[in-house]
């Protein structure tokens, strides 16, 4: 039975045309009828008499209803399949196939009883009558599980899914055992939550009643995934089921979470730091009950929904790529959503977009939403235009599978399909676990406020364990008396540990310091040593020199050709090293000492402003070389990836990637350094707050183009006033760094130096071009990077009398100016590290002062921006000359609701002012 028949090869027409349309097609007759004369005849290639034609014709006519009922099945079946478990009607169908699908009406008796081809439809039987086809269909396509995948534009995979369905009639078909531990899974699951809503009354918990199939479905990915090669499995799920999955999938002690309910015996420990037990993480070791270890990892997440689903990818991909597991079957990411965010938060199309681009690709995401049909008090007509949940999902033309909740052997035959689906195609695969919510949003919350008629049913409705329960003793598999012993068996497995919770506290935070992350810390930058980034010149040249070749016959652009005489006259010594040479070479001695470096971002490989050209091209064969790939043996690997135009996805693939790749150089760029407020929600609940909130540590880095030079609005400013609101605790590092040996030694730094904090940077745009950034070869070879940097007048530090200070691209502009007005009383220091602030070595450059009257902050952006707001409080009262405190000034920009003008000419009257402001006296 096919969904497009097809002409046979050799099949000859009818002798005679029928009712003036052209000849029946005796191959197609001979799938109809089985036995009729004419459609042997035609089978033959022999003409079919004339008296034959009726017949024939109404055995077409009928096997082409049924083909395109049976496509129909397969297409929209999913549209009639029972999958609420409340039971409430689905909206009406009204296309003829769909008419079909529902009832038998739309064919005869006597067709019915018809035989009909089922070749399809059935592994051992190719000829049945109607009636029995479409029941069996119904059951397979409209039972308790639905499924999208007709869409699909790869055949073979249509094809996989088909018998694996069709045969099965989309049954489970378990064994006894395989039921029992089932019921055990549920049974557990649900005890979990009872307990807790007995002993904790009113405490948020966010359980999973009313979807408790989740834990079974977790159970047989696991088993299942084992034996198909997966070895580690990263999860990201929000709050709901959370603790439930937290004990009874990766074993966290029922007596640790208990103790996280009772909360710490001394709340001073935790002032200002911790979060609370619905967000945390955990990761454990788990053997299967084939023996299979597998190691799983619960991402901690924060309260924005969907926001992990990015990091979740990240770091499956650092692990396979420390894996070497180059097919990716090994490490594999599951994301658990809630059915409101899936269809409502961005974050999940950007993240979903990611999966097949070969610099984000994870070998398929398993996703499983747990759909309470319901979005806190939102209903579904009101939070989105789809059919389902799950309709953002189709752009990536993968199987979709709406499941009844209600069934936990249906959604355990789902999550088998998913996951071998998963392991075969390496392709994403969606379940969607249709279920309900038993209490409010959280448990203190009461929803028949606004869903009264819903709250009804479910106040109602038995809890999984007991409905499969009742079925399976209905089946004569587990007694009454059995399922109370599983369930006594529960309460007191939770007993004992609420017990010994209370008799011995197991609140513990959990170690940054552990398996990748032993020999790496977190804490006060002043307890850290400094790190010796520089590198001698016989290893320097060489990397330089290779950096200005290209291999032979490779034609690159001519005005590439320029850049790399350049980077060639650079390693001869004849020019100083410009950004793109000191940035670049920081690349190569990280890679050459065997340090991974992965650089994503917008339009990273050759750089926004055209400096870095990481990725050569031939303009005569459109090859690529990547200079840092060809280091010869030994050198570590080198990621370099243009991202698509997405901000949050991509970075929080970055954190991800950096907390399972600690020894990595993991860097995010931004086109302008304003599109990071793009991830606003990464940098404010990840970046900054992991290592207070979760202790977990991060090295990534930010480079985010900054710098006022008449480009507008949304092109100057990477809002470096907000990274500098968030730091405390040197939670996280900024720094502006303004020439190019600087960025070399920060960027070795971050990599060298065990403390691992994120970095953010403010990178340059003009000053990638500009003469005084660029450094000797020298300033490469020894020293380290400055926090600060002095500039001290040309008369010497006697006669200074006001001292500017600043940050970035400003100072150069001060120092033309100061040349200019021939001023020898003005001293002037750029703070290249903001953060954590350089307190005692500005003490130190200001007591090299004796004369100083007046000390000014410059900066380019408003007065309500960039770092006066930071700054000002660490000077106030704290900077002094001969025993008084030093009057300080502001000059820059006044403040504004917009970080720059649109005019040029009003930019550059806006730069005079400023440094006009900045040299004239107080």
């Amino acid at each position: 039975m096919s969904s497009s028949p097809a002409p046979a090869p050799g099949a000859v027409p009818c002798s005679a045309p029928i009712n003036g349309h052209g000849a029946a097609n005796g191959a197609a007759v001979a799938k109809a009828v089985n036995g009729n004369g004419a459609a042997a005849a035609a089978a033959r290639g022999q003409p079919v008499e004339l008296a034959d034609v009726p017949a024939a014709l109404a055995a077409m006519q009928l096997q082409a209803k049924v083909d395109q009922t049976l496509y129909a099945f397969r297409l929209r079946g999913h549209l009639l399949a029972q999958i609420d478990p409340l039971g409430r009607p689905r909206p009406m169908v009204s296309h003829t196939a769909d008419l079909a699908m529902a009832s038998d009406s739309a064919f005869t008796a006597e067709e019915l009883e018809q035989l009909v081809d089922s070749s399809d439809v059935y592994p051992d039987r190719n000829r049945v009558k109607l009636r029995e086809v479409l029941g069996r269909l119904r059951r397979t396509y409209c039972g308790h599980l639905g499924v999208e995948y007709m869409t699909l534009y790869d055949s073979a995979r249509r094809r996989w899914l088909m018998p694996r369905m069709e045969h099965t009639e989309n049954q489970l078909n378990p064994t006894p055992a395989e039921q029992r531990r089932i019921l055990e899974s549920l049974t557990y699951a649900d005890t979990f939550e009872a307990f807790i809503h007995t002993k904790y009354q009113g405490a948020k918990r966010f359980s999973v009643d009313g979807g408790e199939s989740l834990l079974p479905m977790l159970d047989t990915m696991l088993e299942l995934g084992g034996e198909l090669g997966v070895e580690e499995v990263v999860i990201g799920m929000a709050h709901r089921g959370r603790l439930n999955v937290l004990t009874n999938v990766l074993g966290k002690g029922p007596d640790q979470i208990f103790s996280e309910f009772n909360g710490p015996v001394d709340p001073r420990l935790f002032i200002g730091r911790g979060d609370v037990k619905y967000h945390l993480g955990f990761s454990s070791d788990v053997t299967t009950s084939a023996g299979k270890p597998i190691h799983l990892s619960l991402a901690f997440n924060p309260s924005h929904l969907e926001f992990v689903h990015p990091v979740v990818e990240g770091r499956v991909r650092a692990k396979q790529q420390r894996f070497d597991d180059q097919d990716r079957r090994k490490a594999l990411p599951l994301v658990i959503h809630g059915d409101a965010a899936m269809a409502g938060q961005g974050v999940v199309a950007e993240t979903l977009n990611l999966s097949r681009l070969r610099g984000y690709d994870t070998g398929g995401t398993v996703h499983i939403v747990i759909n309470n049909q319901l979005g806190y008090t939102t209903d579904p007509e009101d939070g989105r235009s789809s059919i389902y949940c799950t309709a953002v999902a189709q752009m990536l033309d993968i199987p979709i599978f709406h499941v009844n909740g209600d069934d936990p052997e249906a959604c355990v035959h789902a999550m088998r399909l998913a996951t071998e689906y998963r392991q075969r195609f390496q392709s994403d695969v969606v379940i969607d676990l249709v279920c309900f919510r038993r209490y409010g949003h959280n448990e203190g919350d009461e929803p028949s406020y606004t869903q009264p008629l819903m709250y009804e049913a479910i106040r109602k409705h038995p809890p999984v364990s007991e409905i499969y329960a009742k079925a399976l003793a209905a089946q004569g598999r587990v007694s009454p008396e059995e399922f109370e012993a599983i369930r006594e068996e529960a309460k007191q497995h939770f007993l004992t540990a609420y017990n010994r919770a209370k008799e011995n506290p197991q609140l513990r935070e959990p170690s940054a310091h552990e398996g990748l992350w032993k020999g790496y810390r977190g804490g006060p930058e002043e307890r850290t040593p400094e790190a010796d980034t520089g590198v001698p010149e016989k290893t320097l040249v060489p990397l330089l020199e290779h950096l200005s070749r290209v291999p032979p016959g490779f034609t690159p652009l001519r005005q590439m050709g320029k850049i790399l005489e350049r980077r060639a006259a650079m390693a001869r010594g004849e020019i100083p090293l410009d950004w793109s040479a000191g940035e670049n070479l920081a690349y190569a001695t990280l890679l050459k000492a065997g340090t991974h470096v992965r650089l994503t971002g917008q339009d990273t490989e050759r750089g926004t402003f055209g400096h870095r050209n990481a990725v050569l091209h031939d303009v005569k064969t459109g090859a690529t070389y990547t200079p840092l790939k060809d280091l010869g043996a030994g050198a570590a690997a080198f990621e370099v990836y243009n991202s698509p135009l997405s901000e949050t996805g991509c970075m929080g693939f970055e954190f991800g990637y950096s907390l399972d790749y600690p020894e990595a150089l993991v860097l995010w760029e931004a086109q302008f350094g304003d599109f990071a407020n793009g991830a606003q929600v990464i940098i404010d609940q990840f970046i900054v707050a992991a290592e207070d909130k979760w202790r977990r540590l991060s090295g990534l880095t930010l480079l985010l183009p900054h710098g006022y030079e008449g480009a507008g609005p949304e092109h100057s400013s990477a809002r470096l006033e907000r990274f500098l609101a968030m730091a405390a605790e040197d939670n996280i590092q900024v720094c502006y760094p303004t020439s190019s040996a600087q960025v070399f030694h920060l960027l070795r730094r971050q990599a060298i130096r065990p403390w691992r904090k994120p970095l953010v940077v403010m990178t340059p745009k003009s000053l990638l071009r500009r003469e005084e950034a660029s450094s000797p070869l020298a300033a490469f070879i020894s020293g380290r990077f400055q926090r600060l940097i002095s500039d001290p007048p040309a008369g010497g530090e006697s006669r200074v009398k006001r001292l500017l200070l600043c940050t970035g691209k400003v100072a150069y502009d001060l120092l033309a100016a100061r040349a200019k007005a021939s001023d020898d009383t003005v001293a002037i220091v750029r703070l290249e590290q903001l953060y954590p602030f350089p307190e005692t070595l500005l003490a130190q450059e200001i007591a090299r002062h004796p004369g100083l009257e007046e000390l000014t902050w410059v900066q380019e952006e408003p007065e309500n921006m960039g770092a006066w707001s930071f700054v000002l409080p660490k000077l106030t009262g704290r900077v002094s000359a001969k025993g008084r405190p030093l009057p300080i000034r502001y000059a820059g920009r006044e403040a504004s609701a917009s970080p720059a003008t649109g005019f040029q000419k009003t930019h550059e009257l806006e730069q005079t002012l400023l440094l006009d402001a900045a040299l004239s006296r107080g």
